[in-house]
């Protein structure tokens, strides 16, 4: 099968996802429950209509504190919105009740221009609304249109799609726009609620970083799993398989993998010499000769897994003998995920672990010491 099959049909679902989601946001049947609506949708906004003040209100003309107060807007007053959200996100604590919204660019009936912080309390939307509003407003704030409707795309093919190619698009996707999201929302002078962006991902989680860090959404290989069980096809079933093995424990993307062993204290530890590294290597290899289409993934999984036998800074579990026996069946195995300058390296490190004075290398940690 021709190895461009890959990038060039992956393109081709991704404007096809594009083309489903902008055809389904155009449509002309309304959804069923704003509250449902796909994020950064106009379903939300029309179902609120204009916004009216339930407290008084500044109309600023920049979206910032320091900025010129246009007018003190009334309660009562009438708000037109337009589609503009700002970057800068402004801290709000009102009640004891902590929180940072975007500003909204409105108009008032008297063609007044200006912007107002986007903050549900201060105008009169329906409870059943406010969630949704605030997780549009927030959306549009943080991600580019083209991720906007990238993240459309993902809800909708989770939701109707019965081809498993198609689902595998869209969760890529979705763990591209994470990466944009994490890096957007770290930049932030204040964080929102760490819920927030639930109802928007379906097959993700909430999993806390440590103790008193905002939590981040993370994969869930076991949801999609199940979502993949639904489409034609077991391209993505085995994808999916696969990753539930790397995480093991509750099938949940996380920073350690089944390869790895990490310590309260902080220190994370490479299990090479229990034959995960060649199982999993194996499996992905496997998966990459019967289905190109993965190589995306399963070249980053193997590229994990190599940096972790190359390089594990605290050290490795298990002891010399047994990360050498596991080293040695690697490197004599014949693969086609792995490229020369891989395989270089690797028999350069298991060179290195057969040496007399492999010490140097830390092995043996589980024994509470390094080996002599």
């Amino acid at each position: 099968m021709d190895r461009n099959l890959p990038s060039t049909f992956f393109l081709f679902l991704s404007l096809l996802l594009v083309g489903l989601t902008t055809s389904s946001c155009n449509g002309t049947k309304p959804a069923d429950d704003p509250a449902n609506a796909p994020v950064g949708s106009s379903n939300t906004l029309s179902a609120i209509g204009n916004l009216q003040t339930i407290q008084t209100v500044g109309l600023y003309e920049y979206p910032k504190l320091e900025s010129e107060v246009v007018r003190v807007l009334p309660v009562g007053e009438t708000l037109i919105t337009t589609p503009e959200v700002s970057e800068d996100w402004v801290f709000i604590d009102r009640a004891g009740q902590a929180t940072c919204e975007p500003w909204l660019r409105v108009q008032t009936k008297e063609k007044e221009t200006g912007w107002v912080v986007a903050a549900a309390e201060d105008f009169e939307i329906p409870s059943s609304l406010v969630l949704s509003w605030q997780r549009n407003n927030r959306l549009r704030s943080l991600l580019p249109e083209t991720s906007l409707q990238q993240l459309r795309g993902y809800q909708q093919a989770w939701e109707r799609t019965d081809q498993s190619s198609v689902l595998l698009v869209a969760v890529r996707n979705a763990l591209a726009i994470q990466d944009q999201l994490r890096t957007a929302v770290s930049a932030l002078p204040c964080q929102p609620e760490s819920n927030w962006l639930a109802p928007s991902w379906p097959g993700f989680v909430f999993q806390p970083q440590a103790p008193g860090e905002l939590p981040l959404l993370w994969q869930d290989y076991g949801q999609c799993l199940a979502r993949a069980t639904q489409t034609k096809g077991d391209t993505d079933d085995r994808l999916f398989q696969l990753y539930c093995q790397i995480y093991p424990q509750d099938s949940i993307a996380y920073h350690y993998s089944a390869w790895q062993f990490p310590e309260p204290e902080g220190d994370v530890y490479s299990l090479l010499g229990r034959g995960i590294h060649l199982d999993l290597l194996t499996k992905a290899d496997q998966l990459f000769a019967a289905e190109p289409f993965l190589e995306p993934e399963l070249r980053q999984i193997t590229k994990a897994i190599i940096t972790d036998i190359l390089d594990a800074p605290a050290g490795y579990w298990e002891r010399r003998e047994r990360i050498v026996e596991e080293l040695e069946a690697i490197c004599n195995a014949r693969w086609r995920i792995l490229e020369q300058p891989d395989l270089v390296l690797l028999h350069r490190r298991l060179k290195a672990f057969s040496k007399s004075d492999g010490s140097a290398i830390p092995t043996g940690l589980r024994l509470g010491r390094l080996e002599s």
